[in-house]
């Protein structure tokens, strides 16, 4: 029960992650950054990418309880 409970509040962080390092991809100022050839802010990547492990991660405790 324990870890259904980490889980679950695992892949809502995770969300939480991905969505704001979408935000922070499509914001205004990251368009025009892609438009002149800079890069995209690491943090768009890095929040994206912990974000869709911390869910992975949150499966596979939800999982461990079977």
């Amino acid at each position: 029960m324990n870890n259904q409970i980490i889980g679950i509040l695992l892949i809502v962080m995770g969300i939480a992650l991905v969505t704001w390092g979408y935000n922070v991809y499509d914001a205004t100022n990251v368009n025009e950054m892609v438009a002149f050839s800079v890069e995209i802010p690491l943090a768009a990547w890095l929040s994206m990418g912990c974000g869709a492990i911390t869910i992975l991660v949150g499966f596979i405790k939800i999982n461990e309880c079977d």
